[in-house]
């Protein structure tokens, strides 16, 4: 009754050759694994994502400009749509094999599907939507709705 949250004991494993000498490595291992199933990164709802593209969102008076990275696909490998004031980015980055397999010390490159729903600073125009990909860039260009712009205030300091 006097507890908030529950508490459970752990026991900490001990290194071979030290006795009572905790095993920072195995326990490191553990709060890691946790964390991983605690807090996946997620894509669509319910849905593990792979990997996400890297996005800069800007405004200015008259607009909303989203850029992503996205090497290594084409734009038919790409769906787009906006939702009220949400920009949805989906997409699936095919992973490319070689007939003869090559044995890799490393692999760093990120392959699967995302999704992406990034949260608009302001309303856009749906009207008013360009969207070009260049080098592995998608560049969105996006008119706001004219009541946004408006709602802007310039407090002169003085």
């Amino acid at each position: 009754m006097f507890e908030l949250t529950p508490f459970r004991r752990r026991e900490r494993g001990l290194v071979a050759s030290g006795a009572g000498v905790p095993d920072l490595f195995r326990e490191m291992e553990e709060r890691m694994r946790r964390l991983r199933e605690e807090f996946p990164l997620m894509g669509a709802p319910g849905e593990l994502m792979e990997w996400g593209p890297r996005v800069d969102v800007s405004e200015t008076e008259d607009e909303v400009r989203v850029k992503a990275e996205l090497p290594g696909l084409a734009p038919d490998d790409l769906d787009i749509s906006l939702d009220r004031d949400r920009l949805i980015l989906k997409g699936e980055k095919k992973e490319e094999r070689e007939k003869e397999e090559k044995g890799y010390y490393l692999s760093e490159r990120s392959f699967g599907s995302f999704y992406r729903a990034i949260q608009l600073p302001a309303e856009v125009n749906p009207q008013k939507v360009e969207a070009s990909f260049k080098n592995g860039v998608l560049d969105i260009k996006m008119g706001k709705q004219e009541e946004a712009k408006k709602r802007v205030t310039h407090i002169k300091v003085s």
